[in-house]
């Protein structure tokens, strides 16, 4: 897109909207086979102009464009860059979880999505808790336990949250609806005549008649076949999601090239993002954040070299460099939430989404930089070495 912007002497934002899929079109079929090879590239939701135009907005890019420039004509390099991006996430076959409610009213999550320090837990806490009407912090969720639910797929691919989070709502709606229906029977009352309040379960007409959760789950341990129950106050639910949700954004980049050492440095860093609805903003700008240190360490520092005899010259972190704290730029996240029509809560996936336009945006903001000498970023990562051979004529 910077290439095209570059060539035909457009502004680099209005090239990327001239070529956005507009939302009106979705679900937009790319014409092209998803690496599953289940079906073609479907982008099942979005508002792609809305996205880039809040980073945009964000960042004031017009300023900042014109600052850049006028920076340049004094002496220092400083450049804007952007890029857009989508992300393949919530992916199949499936995902299940086990609800169970024993009679001490504990409410266990069971769940074949292992974390990986993302904060699943409390996501997938709420879930539960959203759909049985209780607090997160009465809800336990246990990871990889076969004896809680015997099949799972695993954490990877963006998918824990829309896969696994979708077994557990659904697991969790049948089970308030057989609290319900318990209940109404040890109350003698009709379903719609019972009121929930956290683990208790009143008739609304005469709230001094109730019954705990852990006493449904005695009665439920014990259901007859009148109750028209199964026994046990349990439910497993395998989900299955029938196509792959894409979450998407636009990240802008301000970056400094030092003129004598060729070092690259980001001063500030803004963020739209639309991942479906959200459980927890907290978790998700947290994502997002690691996700673009991850990408700032592939776009500047982190490189995997090896000597003639093809022996690693980074064998440990004293060779390898890797992004600090005071490389982080300050961030700026917004979120857009474009429900997703391919899972109960409209969710798409965040985990690797951050990451993926962040060396585009510096690259971008880099030949921005260093526009009067025409240069042209086609290598990662972009170290005071690769630099020096583009400005020097050296090539990439």
């Amino acid at each position: 897109m910077d290439l095209i912007a570059r060539e035909t002497g457009r502004d680099r934002a209005a090239v990327r909207f001239a070529n956005l899929v507009q939302p009106t079109d979705m679900p937009y079929d790319v014409g092209l086979r998803n690496y599953r090879g289940s079906g073609n590239v479907v982008y099942d939701s979005g508002d792609y102009p809305a996205v880039l135009r809040r980073a945009l907005e964000m960042s004031d890019y017009e300023r900042l464009a014109k600052e850049c420039l006028r920076a340049r004509q004094e002496g220092r390099l400083l450049g804007v860059g952007l890029a857009c991006y989508v992300e393949l996430t919530g992916v199949g076959p499936f995902e299940g979880a086990t609800v169970r409610a024993d009679t001490a009213g504990h409410i266990t999550v069971f769940t074949g999505v292992p974390s990986q320090g993302q904060g699943l837990e409390t996501t997938l806490a709420q879930v539960a808790a959203g759909e049985l009407g209780v607090t997160p912090d009465e809800v336990s969720v246990i990871s990889g336990d076969t004896l809680g639910i015997p099949q799972g797929i695993g954490t990877f691919a963006s998918r824990a949250a829309v896969v696994g989070g979708s077994a557990v709502a659904l697991a969790a709606r049948e089970l308030r609806a057989k609290c319900m229906r318990l209940a109404a029977q040890a109350l003698g009352i009709a379903e719609d005549e019972v009121q929930q309040h956290g683990k208790r379960f009143a008739d609304r007409a005469h709230a001094e008649r109730f019954i705990e959760l852990g006493r449904l789950a005695s009665a439920a341990a014990v259901a007859p076949a009148a109750s028209g129950v199964p026994p046990g106050l349990e439910v497993t639910h395998y989900f299955q999601p029938p196509d792959i949700a894409y979450s998407s954004g636009a990240h802008v980049a301000l970056a400094e090239v030092d003129p004598d050492t060729l070092q690259v440095r980001i001063h500030g860093y803004w963020i739209s993002h639309d991942s479906g609805r959200l459980i927890n903003p907290t978790i998700v700008e947290g994502q997002l954040q690691g996700a673009v240190a991850l990408g700032l360490g592939s776009a500047l520092f982190e490189a995997i070299r090896y000597d003639a005899a093809g022996q690693p010259l980074c064998a440990s972190y004293m060779d390898y460099a890797l992004p600090r704290s005071d490389d982080m730029p300050p961030m700026e996240i917004d979120h857009l939430e474009t429900p997703s029509p391919l899972n109960p809560l409209g969710l798409k996936g965040v985990g690797e989404s951050g990451t993926l336009p962040v060396a585009a945006a510096v690259a971008s903001a880099v030949e921005d930089a260093l526009g009067t000498l025409s240069v042209r970023v086609e290598e990662m990562p972009m170290t005071s070495g690769v630099l020096r051979r583009l400005v020097t004529g050296g090539g990439a």
